[in-house]
């Protein structure tokens, strides 16, 4: 999308939506414990698919990182819809 200077298409609105931030994944930017093979295919996609800002932050991410549940974000969406906030705003 960004390559092509597009905004995201439904579908892939989709897919994003589903991202849990990169919590879930702190090996992809761990270079010091020994896990560098197991991990070295991934976190080398990522760092080039990433420009160095981006990888930058990402990274400062991972401590910080919390899966919510989905039973919790449809409670909060829940709220927000009575609070007359609706999709697409």
């Amino acid at each position: 999308m960004e390559a092509d200077g597009r905004p995201a298409t439904i579908e892939e609105k989709h897919i994003l939506a589903r991202y849990t931030g990169w919590g879930a994944m702190p090996a992809v930017f761990d270079y010091m414990t020994g896990r560098y093979d197991e991990w070295n295919e991934v976190r080398d996609t990522v760092k080039f698919l990433m420009t160095d800002e981006e990888h930058r932050t990402a990274s400062g991410s991972i401590a910080n990182a919390h899966y919510t549940s989905p039973l919790v974000i449809n409670g909060i969406w829940s709220a927000m819809e009575r609070f007359g906030v609706k999709a697409g705003m």
